[in-house]
């Protein structure tokens, strides 16, 4: 299933998952290659992979306050 939302022009492609993953989603990420080689050196820094990263730092400013 391929969820568009026209506002934000981001698309969301969902997929079957095993029941521990069902709430998840899939999401395409476009950075210029100096942000992308400066994200993986980040989380290899921390013993983290991009994925991983990038679900705290979106973990992170989702609770930040306003």
């Amino acid at each position: 299933m391929d969820t568009r939302n026209g506002e934000a022009g981001v698309r969301l492609m969902t997929r079957e998952a095993p029941s521990c993953e069902a709430d998840m989603v899939e999401l395409s990420l476009l950075l210029p290659d100096w942000q992308l080689s400066q994200l993986e050196m980040a989380a290899r820094g921390q013993g983290l992979t991009v994925g991983q990263m990038v679900r705290r730092l979106i973990r992170a400013f989702l609770h930040e306050p306003a």
